[in-house]
């Protein structure tokens, strides 16, 4: 929820915890696979404390084979520039050449400041230099197109 926040759509994420649990620990292959940032707890009942994540999928491209999906890279406000989401993202890059995947898929919203990382680093913005649109069926649209 706190990157629904940080993204300015504190109303849009519908999963669940139940959703999550079951998709990336309870199904296999798994649909998503995530590297996670922790830090020990100030609290004594707890060990560590979530304070960033990287979650990412596979898919499939009919021109290249195998790729990786970058679906999030979030940090806890207090340890963003800290170099903690940069450590995710080396993870999530290694993870992509480990597995012989042809390429790695980012999205981000134009209003994010991961923009101007993804320029430093060299990432393509596919938006512009090759003008591909992503578009989304969801919602009523989606259930209407599925009628026979």
């Amino acid at each position: 929820m706190e990157c629904a926040v940080f993204l300015e759509k504190p109303d849009e994420p519908t999963i669940t915890v139940e959703i999550l649990e079951r998709d990336g620990f309870e199904t296999s292959p798994p649909l998503f696979e995530c590297y996670v940032a922790e830090e020990e707890s100030e609290n004594k009942s707890e060990d560590t404390v979530l304070v960033g994540y990287a979650v990412f999928c596979y898919a499939y491209s009919t021109w290249n084979g195998r790729k990786l999906v970058l679906q999030d890279v979030f940090v806890t406000d207090r340890l963003r520039g800290k170099g903690v989401g940069t450590k995710l993202f080396e993870e999530v890059v290694k993870h992509t050449v480990a597995n012989k995947c042809a390429y790695m898929d980012c999205y981000t919203l134009h209003s994010d400041g991961l923009k101007e990382v993804f320029d430093i680093l060299g990432i393509v913005n596919m938006t512009k230099t090759e003008k591909w649109d992503l578009f989304r069926l969801s919602g009523e649209a989606l259930e209407i197109l599925s009628i026979p």
